[in-house]
């Protein structure tokens, strides 16, 4: 059986080339902006931004959490953050987040589609209003996850597995029932897409 450090090292060894990986290919495609000036660039880059977060959120949330025991060096970040740092944030960004990076990945497919299939057309539709889908896939999700901002989220000490964790009486079977709408559009527009490719 594999113990939490070595699970810990284990997703390290991918995580940190990946997150390098990510915050250079965002510095390259804003960097020579004119080479990569297309809509697929300006979701990607959006879409590499919200992994990123995604990521950091359950860095904190799980990864490291899970190699921090009850007195050891990393233990201020945790048993005194819920003073410091609304924690339900955290747990709203963790529902939220999903609900977004469903919507991103099934627009980045109709991005894609659309453009293959009516160049001229669509590219500047999407290169004008990009912007705006973007801003409307991050704020609509909030009208399902806005209640997870009200409940308290604290951060306890399991002693069964030695590790600190987010706990908060929201309801997770709701949040669950209501969030396999992204999954099916995302699963349509590949379909679509894998079709008329």
């Amino acid at each position: 059986m594999l113990t939490p450090i070595i699970v810990f090292l284990i997703a390290m060894v991918y995580a940190t080339p990946s997150v390098i990986a990510y915050f250079l290919l965002i510095y390259i495609i804003l960097k020579y902006k004119k080479s990569f000036d297309s809509s697929f660039f300006q979701l990607f880059i959006y879409d590499g931004i919200l992994n990123l977060f995604t990521y950091f959120v359950g860095f904190y949330m799980m990864r490291l959490s899970s190699i921090t025991c009850y007195d050891c060096i990393l233990y201020p970040i945790y048993r005194n953050a819920d003073k410091y740092f609304p924690m339900n944030f955290l747990t709203a960004m963790s529902y939220h987040m999903a609900y977004v990076q469903y919507s991103t990945t099934a627009v980045i497919c109709l991005n894609r589609l659309s453009v293959l299939v009516k160049y001229n057309f669509w590219e500047p539709i999407w290169k004008s209003y990009g912007i705006w889908v973007i801003v409307i896939m991050f704020l609509v999700p909030f009208l399902d996850t806005s209640r997870c901002f009200f409940y308290k989220t604290t951060i306890v000490y399991v002693e069964d597995s030695e590790m600190y964790a987010l706990s908060s009486p929201m309801m997770r079977g709701k949040i669950r029932q209501i969030l396999g709408w992204p999954s099916g559009a995302q699963v349509s527009l590949v379909t679509v897409r894998s079709l008329t490719s």
